[in-house]
């Protein structure tokens, strides 16, 4: 939002419009994650979903076009919502039925509870270190790095 808002100057208009076409890209990639579980092992789409979705983050450096930012952070947010599907579906095959809710359970709070920690952070480095192009491109690197570590985890074997 401060990206969009702040530095491109885009309207509040312009900034839905985007914020909607992130979201249906969003949406499409939950339609598509089980195309991808039938045919792929779930860990090999995991880690190639997280990786795209990091090189798709440096696409972004490359352009101001809203509809080309709109186009781009909705693919990379469709890499997302493959992996989330993905995860969940390995989470429920993988874990035994009574311990299954307590598994969903906790899973949340240990991802949500880094966003508060991360947004401190983001800014200070927006506003105080690094600017907004170095933040793009550091979030891009460890997505994409985080990708590629995967394939040489258990997750991929």
């Amino acid at each position: 939002m401060f990206y969009l808002n702040q530095k491109l100057n885009l309207s509040a208009s312009m900034i839905g419009g985007i914020l909607g076409i992130i979201g249906f890209m969003s949406i499409l990639g939950s339609l598509i994650a089980p195309y991808f579980i039938k045919r792929f092992h779930s860990g090999k789409i995991i880690a190639g979903a997280t990786a795209l979705g990091g090189i798709l983050c440096f696409l972004l450096l490359a352009t101001t076009n809203p509809i080309l930012i709109a186009i781009i952070w909705g693919a990379s947010m469709a890499c997302s919502s493959v992996v989330i599907v993905t995860y969940f579906t390995m989470r429920q095959r993988a874990v035994s039925k009574d311990i299954l809710g307590r598994a969903i359970a906790t899973t949340p709070l240990l991802s949500f509870s880094s966003i508060p920690i991360a947004a401190v952070i983001g800014g200070v480095l927006v506003e105080e270190w690094l600017g907004m192009t170095m933040v793009i491109l550091l979030c891009a690197s460890i997505r994409l790095a985080v990708g590629v570590a995967a394939y040489f985890t258990p997750l991929v074997k």
